[in-house]
Formats: structure tokens, C-alpha cells, sequence
């Protein structure tokens, strides 16, 4: 799970498919490795959620999230073998537990509104160690700015950087740059862009962090608030450009509504994406993967998947 947990999002969902080519839109409050809050995790009211979502359900991806006291601290989740994870505070650390496979984050430090803006990454994949740091900025809405990983093993080294530009309350590009770092082999990198556009009658968020937009495997990250707040509103298309060779890509999404106002679907030209649940509105774990109930998710992981094996 961890090898290309850096790249595998991204290429998956983007370069395949969360930029300073222009400046963002906001100041950033917290400077790399600074923090400024107590290092303890938002809860629900800080982020503004009255109505969390507790599952998040792709055809490659999904988890389920428990909350206690209003702050998420724990699940499970499935994404190339299943998995769980924990987050504690006091003080405040994330673990994820999988077959032959463990990750820690600690020594975090958060800003004002508990969001990461420094953490230390130790892990075993395969029986081989490996360790990484995370630094983190945000704007004055609390949403990411610039976020940049670095991971080590043996004799490997990886880099990832994002950059977002943010206009009123909106993601309207990112840029990711990705590298590796080979002892005894030729070096490999990366970058890609992605464009989103909120049409003229922007659909309204109610708490859903898109999956085209964040740069990590794991979506109980987000859905604690240990990486900002998400977009004010859904975007309904996007534009993605890469250095893989392959040129210009063109998606348009939608949603869909239940009868609160919540996001239960999210499409992607058409075809049922992400599904989310809700404590009145659950969604079930079928087969090798998080599902509603007698459908399938398409969406541009599995027309992209397939790209990567040209």
C-alpha cells in the first residue's frame, strides 16, 4: 500500500486522471514546520459539520469512519487489502494497521484549527522500514495552500509537492510535482495539473472532500480535518494535463442529492463515482470493495487504470 502511496493517488486519479505557476489566492498562515494550534485534532462544530459523513465508498477505495465526541477516531477501510486506523491525542498521532504493512504519524504539529502542518512518518512495508516527513500550509479559511512528502527506503527516496490556488472558497487548480531518487539507477519524475470550474450555479458542499483534489490514499485524513476544510461548492469539470505523454484530459461531474441536501453520489460522465454514507443513510462493504447496495462505481480510476497498462 505504501510503495507509490505518494504517486499511486495522483497517477491514479490525476496523472493518469490536491502550484506556484501563479501565486495563491490567500496569504499562508503557518510557515513549512510551524504550528501554532495544541496539536490536537478539529472537531465537528470547528469544521462546521452538523451531519459528518461516515463512509466514503469507491470501486477501488473506501472507508468507514467512527466518531466519538464529535472528532473521527478510527475505521477501517479497504484499498489494496483491507485495513484500519486509529487516531489518538494527547498526543495527537494516526496509525494504519494492513497485512504486512504499518504507518505512523507523530511528532505533529497542527496550526490554529488543527490542521497538520509538520509530522514524522515511520512505517514497515514488507518487512522493510521506511520514514518520511509531511510539512503543510494553509490559507486563512483553513484550506490547504502547499503541502509537500518525502519518503525513504533503503536506497530510494521520494518526493511529492502540491501547490492549490483557492478563489472564494473554491479549489480552482493545483500543481503536483513528484520525484524519485534512485542510489544506483536513474532517476524518475513527474508533474501534473488540474483545472476545476464551479459552472454559474455552483452546487453546494456539504462536507465532502472531492477526490480528484487531495494527494493521499487515505480519506480519514481528511474527514478529520487534519488537512483543512474542503471546497465551499462541487466543481462540474475539470481539466487535467500531465507529462505522461498522453496530452490534455476533460471530465465533467455531477451529484447526487438525497432529500436533506447531502451528497450521496458523485458522478463522473455520467457514471457513479464515490458514494457517501451517512449514519441514517449507511452504505454497505460488498464483495472487494465499499458499494451501495446493487451498484457499481465507474469513474475515471477505471478508465484511467487501464491507461496506465498502455
Amino acid at each position: 500500500m505504501k510503495k507509490n502511496w505518494i504517486y499511486s493517488k495522483w497517477c491514479f486519479a490525476l496523472a493518469c486522471a490536491l502550484l506556484m505557476g501563479v501565486a495563491t489566492s490567500c496569504g499562508d498562515d503557518d510557515g513549512e514546520g510551524s504550528g501554532t494550534g495544541t496539536g490536537q485534532q478539529p472537531t465537528l462544530p470547528d469544521l462546521g459539520i452538523t451531519d459528518p459523513v461516515v463512509a466514503v465508498a469507491g470501486e477501488y477505495d473506501g472507508e468507514r469512519f467512527n466518531y466519538e465526541n464529535d472528532v473521527l477516531v478510527g475505521g477501517t477501510g479497504f484499498y489494496d487489502a483491507d485495513y484500519t486506523f486509529y487516531i489518538g491525542n494527547a498526543p495527537l498521532v494516526l496509525k494504519v494497521f494492513q497485512e504486512d504493512y504499518e504507518e505512523t504519524w507523530s511528532n505533529i504539529r497542527t496550526n490554529e484549527h488543527g490542521a497538520i502542518t509538520y509530522a514524522s512518518l515511520l512505517g514497515v512495508s514488507l518487512g522493510e522500514d521506511f520514514t518520511g516527513t509531511f510539512t503543510a500550509k494553509y490559507n486563512e479559511d483553513n484550506q490547504m495552500t502547499e503541502s509537500a512528502l518525502e519518503l525513504s527506503e533503503d536506497d530510494v527516496t521520494e518526493h511529492a509537492k502540491w501547490t492549490f490556488v483557492w478563489e472564494n472558497g473554491n479549489m480552482v487548480s493545483y500543481r503536483n510535482t513528484y520525484s524519485i531518487d534512485y542510489t544506483d539507477e536513474e532517476d524518475f519524475s513527474y508533474s501534473d495539473n488540474g483545472w476545476f470550474d464551479y459552472g454559474d450555479s455552483p452546487v453546494s458542499n456539504n462536507g465532502v472532500y472531492h477526490p480528484d483534489m487531495f494527494p493521499y490514499d487515505y480519506h480519514f485524513m481528511l474527514y478529520a480535518g487534519l488537512f483543512g476544510k474542503p471546497t465551499k461548492d462541487m466543481p462540474v469539470s475539470v481539466v487535467f494535463s500531465s507529462t505522461d505523454g498522453y496530452g490534455d484530459d476533460a471530465y465533467a461531474y455531477t451529484e447526487e442529492k438525497d432529500e436533506k441536501g447531502r451528497i450521496v453520489t458523485l458522478y463522473c460522465d455520467g457514471e457513479a463515482y464515490y458514494y457517501y454514507g451517512y449514519a441514517d443513510r449507511p452504505i454497505e462493504l460488498t464483495g472487494a470493495g465499499w458499494h451501495a447496495p446493487g451498484r457499481a462505481v465507474r469513474g475515471i480510476r477505471a478508465r484511467l487504470a487501464s491507461r496506465q497498462a498502455r
